[in-house]
């Protein structure tokens, strides 16, 4: 089986700039959506109505992809994003318009039994307990085609956010790549078995904690070896395995698949390329789950 995945290889959010923002709560800054730590938040002050942040990337740059990393959206909380290359947002080259932060994964009534789920509700969105499995939630947005403009907004909508405010971990906007996925015996989605590691050294105990992340195992092919190439080159010298990247592994029809393969995720390695046959070069790949959703 044959599909494509996305991924946000370049981040033009976190290089140089200024960053605004509608709020911000006392060591909650904007600027935080720009640190890879994710434990570093941008968080406004209230969430009674429309809240944003907007990046100004210095000059125009090319936007193949936007993703919001570890939002505190709700069922009922929405998201847009805007690029443009005015600072007032007109005339914007890309407007997502408001959509879902928690996207559903079915339609009403269409829940993978066809009455009750354990996996969502009504209205097709993941139910609480679902929720808790994931460490956050990644919304990409993907312009059709690639776009130019100095200005991105990321605007949160949701009058009803049981915290009282929006947060927001993380903003990536830069150069996407597509590439072709083979989803065959090789593709692996799953959890650790342990919680925990305990490694002892040096009369000291470290606790290593694997809770909330997944190990994906995928083999990504192409038609020539020079694709096959840039994809290993790019993903081993610009990326390495510390620089976090979004990526949307498997697409199609069903949005279970876009819910649970769009990542925030770590290389944890990456193998030579594999000449398997004519116009066959593959690429294996294990990436480590840091954000889903």
């Amino acid at each position: 089986m044959g599909t494509n995945s996305k991924f946000l290889w370049y981040d033009w959010w976190e290089e140089g700039g200024t960053i605004s923002a509608s709020s911000a709560a006392a060591g909650f800054p904007a600027s935080n959506t720009q640190d890879q730590a994710l434990s570093k938040t941008w968080r406004s002050t209230s969430a009674t109505g429309e809240e944003w942040i907007l990046r100004d990337l210095g000059q125009s740059r090319e936007i193949g992809g936007i993703s919001v990393v570890s939002h505190n959206e709700d069922e009922n909380g929405k998201l847009r994003v805007r690029i443009s290359a005015n600072p007032d947002l007109s005339s914007p080259v890309y407007d997502s318009g408001f959509v879902f932060g928690l996207s559903a994964l079915y339609g009403a009534s269409e829940e993978p039994d066809g009455a009750s789920s354990e996996i969502v509700g009504a209205g097709g969105v993941p139910l609480a307990v679902v929720r808790l499995l994931l460490p956050g939630v990644v919304s990409f947005f993907v312009p059709t085609t690639a776009v130019s403009g100095r200005y991105v907004e990321v605007r949160a909508r949701n009058t009803v956010n049981p915290d009282g405010y929006i947060e927001i971990a993380l903003v990536q906007a830069g150069v996407t790549r597509e590439v072709s996925v083979n989803v065959g015996g090789r593709f692996q989605l799953g959890r650790p078995d342990s919680i925990y590691q305990a490694v002892a050294g040096s009369g000291e105990k470290r606790i290593a904690s694997q809770f909330k992340r997944v190990e994906t195992e995928a083999e990504f092919t192409f038609q020539s070896d020079q694709e096959a190439r840039e994809f290993w080159v790019l993903a081993l010298r610009h990326l390495g395995s510390s620089r976090m990247l979004t990526a949307i592994l498997v697409e199609g029809n069903n949005p279970a698949w876009s819910f649970y393969t769009t990542i925030a995720c770590r290389f944890k390695d990456i193998a030579p390329i594999e000449h398997r046959g004519h116009d066959n070069h593959v690429v294996p790949v294990r990436l480590l789950e840091m954000v889903s959703g």
